[in-house]
C-alpha cells in the first residue's frame, strides 16, 4: 500500500511541475499576436561551435494581440517569412524568441486587428 501512495504522490509531483511548466503563468508560457511582415528581413549568420552556420531572417515589425494592443518586436526565424502575409505567433517573452509560427487567413482575424495590421505599413 505505501508504494502505491508514493507513486500517486511522484505522479502529483511530475503533473504539477508539467502543469507549472506549461501554465500560462509558467517558465515556458507564451503570448499570441498577429503579425503582417512588411519588411524586408536583415539576413543574420550564427557560427555553432561545431562549425555549422545557422541563417535568421530577422524582421522589426508591429505585433498586436488578441485584445488589439500593439507591440513592437522583433522577430527571428530560420525561414524567410513571406512579405504581406498574415502570421500568428506565440512569442516567449523570457527569452525573447518565437516559439511558434503559422499562416493564418486574413478571414480568420478580427477585423480591427486587420485594420491596425494594414494601417501599420
Amino acid at each position: 500500500m505505501k508504494w502505491i501512495m508514493r507513486i500517486f504522490v511522484l505522479l502529483a509531483i511530475v503533473g504539477g511541475a508539467f502543469y507549472y511548466l506549461k501554465s500560462g503563468n509558467g517558465y515556458y508560457s507564451t503570448k499570441q499576436y498577429y503579425v503582417k511582415v512588411m519588411t524586408d528581413s536583415k539576413v543574420e549568420n550564427e557560427k555553432l561551435s561545431n562549425g555549422e552556420v545557422l541563417t535568421y531572417h530577422v524582421y522589426d515589425e508591429k505585433v498586436y494581440d488578441k485584445k488589439g494592443e500593439e507591440r513592437k518586436l522583433q522577430i527571428s526565424v530560420q525561414d524567410k517569412l513571406e512579405k504581406n502575409q498574415y502570421y500568428l505567433i506565440d512569442w516567449e517573452d523570457r527569452r525573447g524568441i518565437v516559439s511558434k509560427i503559422a499562416k493564418v487567413d486574413q478571414a480568420k482575424i478580427d477585423k480591427g486587428i486587420v485594420d491596425k495590421l494594414n494601417g501599420a505599413s
